[in-house]
């Protein structure tokens, strides 16, 4: 049996000191802050995010009040704007219910003049709001000058929050703190502009601003509709006109001078034109056949008339013929000029017949465009014309109008008796002849000499 000395071994066993209670229980205490702080931090984020959640929906809201009471303002101006027929109804309108619908204080608005030089006040409402006031007190503006020139000279709108610091403000029988100017405007073309102020700075906004280029985009469409109807009355004012004045010429001259069939087709012309909304054909094609019958009127009761008139007449008819056909019919007249056309007499309208068939009967049913060559030539005791054409050809146009009675028949007996009337020897000539181009081994068309003795 072995025995050991009790000093000879001793053990001792030591703790961690992360095991030990006092850490254990400082850790507990640290993760409890932790939790409590990343709870504290999470309410903290959703009550952030519910208040803008919140935020969010009070914008949404009042974005979609403000755009509902913009809907119904505009609604209300279109309304209001469309029982309208007169321009100076609509803008005093206009003024009155900016003042009425938007709490706006004074309210002016401005249109050109006649020369388009300057701005001048039409219509307004707060200090100057009856036409006596206007016409009492005028005040116009050149392009630049102040607020209401500058917008009207380069077209875009202007809001000035403080009336006090804009050195272009001009100061006009109402002197607000705060101003809005807005362009009338049609495509590009400025016809007047808005003026609106109040006497609270920063009164305007852009909600303000985008209500005003609403209206004043509507007001310039109706504008420009007013203007279109009242040139339309005057076109059919003038077509009534012209219309009388056919139905007073003599049956007798307008049958020796004119194909009626003619002025039925210019009179439909001229409907189609105002019915299509192309004034400045329309006014292009009244002004011409306007001339030409009051020609035809001057020189209805004379025999004869200048080689020059005839000519004149001629150049009227074809550029009537070239508006209504544009680029299918081109023409060119050529005359002698060793002729003096003020000095030899014609009949009246002897040329136009020939021509009129030319386009009608040729060129018209040709695919491609076509030509018209007139040319006078003088051969000492009698005058030569010469109507030629690169149209479908007699044949042809028999053959597409097969039920149609030739209506050129009678024009061509007619200038005969008028020529043989003017017959004074036997050996000038003077008759009429028709070659179809094509029996002379040329491409089709058709050849009319007419010749004159003097």
């Amino acid at each position: 049996m072995l025995l050991f000395p009790s000093f000879f071994l001793q053990l001792t066993f030591l703790v961690p000191f992360w095991k030990t209670s006092a850490v254990l229980i400082a850790c507990g205490i640290g993760l409890f802050y932790a939790f409590y702080k990343i709870m504290k931090l999470r309410e903290k984020r959703i009550r952030e995010t519910e208040a803008t959640k919140t935020e969010l929906e009070k914008l949404r809201s009042e974005n979609y009040r403000s755009r509902l009471e913009m809907e119904e303002i505009n609604n209300f101006f279109s309304t209001s704007l469309l029982l309208k027929n007169d321009v100076e109804d609509i803008l005093w309108d206009v003024c009155k219910n900016l003042i009425a619908k938007l709490g706006f204080e004074d309210c002016l608005i401005y249109m050109w003049n006649e020369d388009k030089t300057k701005m001048v006040q039409r219509a307004g409402f707060g200090v100057k709001d009856n036409k006596e006031m206007l016409i009492q007190f005028p005040y116009d503006l050149q392009p630049g000058e102040g607020i209401v020139g500058t917008v009207a000279q380069n077209g875009k709108p202007i809001i000035v929050h403080d009336t006090t610091k804009e050195p272009r403000y001009l100061a006009e029988g109402y002197s607000g703190l705060s101003e809005i100017v807005v362009p009338i405007k049609y495509q590009e073309e400025l016809l007047g502009v808005i003026d609106s102020e109040h006497s609270q700075k920063g009164f305007f906004n852009e909600s303000h601003l985008q209500l005003m280029l609403t209206i004043a985009t509507l007001v310039a469409h109706k504008i420009k509709s007013i203007e279109a109807e009242q040139e339309l009355r005057k076109q059919k004012a003038e077509l009534d006109h012209v219309s009388r004045q056919l139905m007073e010429m003599q049956l007798s001259a307008l049958r020796s001078q004119m194909n009626p069939h003619f002025i039925f087709n210019a009179l439909n012309s001229i409907k189609k034109f105002v019915l299509t909304n192309e004034a400045e054909n329309a006014d292009k094609y009244l002004g011409k056949f306007s001339k030409l019958i009051r020609s035809i009127l001057d020189n209805s009761h004379q025999p004869d008339i200048s080689l020059h008139k005839e000519i004149e007449m001629l150049k009227l008819y074809l550029e009537l013929e070239k508006l209504r056909f544009g680029d299918k019919l081109n023409y060119h007249i050529h005359v002698d000029p060793l002729l003096a056309e003020g000095s030899m007499q014609i009949p009246g309208m002897l040329v136009q017949p020939f021509v009129e068939n030319a386009v009608f009967h040729g060129i018209m049913h040709k695919e491609t465009a076509g030509k018209i060559v007139i040319s006078f030539y003088d051969h000492g005791n009698y005058l030569e014309i010469n109507v030629i054409d690169d149209g479908v050809g007699r044949k042809m146009s028999a053959m597409l109008k097969p039920n149609k009675k030739d209506h050129i028949s009678l024009g061509i007996k007619m200038t005969e008796q008028r020529l043989a009337a003017l017959k004074t020897h036997p050996e000038i000539p003077s008759h009429i002849e028709i070659i179809d181009l094509e029996d002379t081994g040329n491409a089709p068309g058709t050849f009319v000499k007419i010749l004159v003795p003097k």
